[in-house]
């Protein structure tokens, strides 16, 4: 299906919890009490039902999201071992945070054979995360990985349907993502995505507060594919990160 814009829409990322003990700033405001309730999350059932209505719309890409780091490390050895053909790992940039770990991740990730992919700070726990004390571009670090290395862009190397633009980076032998959702122009013009959080709200835009209540449209009787079209048809063209965007529901509650 395409949306308002004419983008092909044929992904979808599902959210099984909300409960997170990593509680990364960028996600989960300090003394975030906005839990769902076990009652509310979508069943089994209706994620699978909700699976197959969007597999029949020609959604091809599903993902289900969350994470700890132990279990984590042990989900990236099995898939290494099931034979997955690329393994992403995803890092958000973080100044006066987690900057000194950017080269001994690209440095493990070449060594696995997995992407590592950075990502730019979102205003998706408060506005504030965009000023010069947190905010870091990924022009920046391209800019600071130059001092260690050449990045050589790799405009046909798309490894899945995201949004990341990848480089080779030599002599780490690493292939780097970066996905730039404020700085970079046109981000939005190849969205393909929508989100279903734990409390079954789709949702067509991360930088915007639309929601569609599949689990209500599904327990009145429709079918989960009428809360599909409803999301894609209400798609925005662009997000609001920049307009003073206020989050609602951080990212804990959206998934990721």
């Amino acid at each position: 299906m395409r949306d308002p814009f004419g983008r092909k829409i044929d992904y979808l990322r599902i959210s099984v919890t909300d409960r997170c003990n990593e509680k990364c700033l960028y996600c989960m405001p300090e003394g975030y009490k906005g839990w769902s309730q076990r009652s509310d999350h979508m069943s089994a059932v209706e994620i699978a039902r909700t699976v197959g209505a969007a597999a029949d719309l020609g959604f091809r890409k599903f993902r289900i999201t969350g994470g700890r780091l132990d279990a984590v490390l042990k989900g990236i050895a099995s898939a290494r071992s099931a034979g997955f053909e690329v393994i992403k790992l995803n890092c958000v940039l973080l100044r006066n945070i987690n900057e000194s770990e950017y080269l001994p991740l690209i440095h493990f990730a070449a060594g696995i054979g997995a992407p590592p992919r950075f990502i730019e700070l979102m205003p998706l726990s408060r506005t504030g995360v965009l000023d010069e004390e947190n905010f870091l571009s990924v022009g920046d670090l391209k800019n600071r990985l130059a001092a260690h290395g050449e990045l050589v862009e790799l405009p046909d190397y798309r490894p899945g349907h995201g949004p990341a633009r990848y480089f080779s980076f030599e002599p780490a032998g690493a292939r780097l993502g970066f996905i730039g959702a404020l700085t970079p122009p046109h981000f939005c013009e190849s969205c393909n995505k929508l989100r279903l959080t734990a409390d079954g709200k789709l949702r067509p835009c991360l930088g915007r507060h639309g929601e569609v209540d599949l689990p209500g449209m599904m327990r009145s009787g429709e079918e989960p594919a009428a809360a599909l079209r409803a999301a894609i048809d209400n798609k925005p063209e662009d997000h609001e990160f920049l307009q003073a965007y206020q989050p609602h529901r951080p990212m804990t509650a959206i998934g990721g």
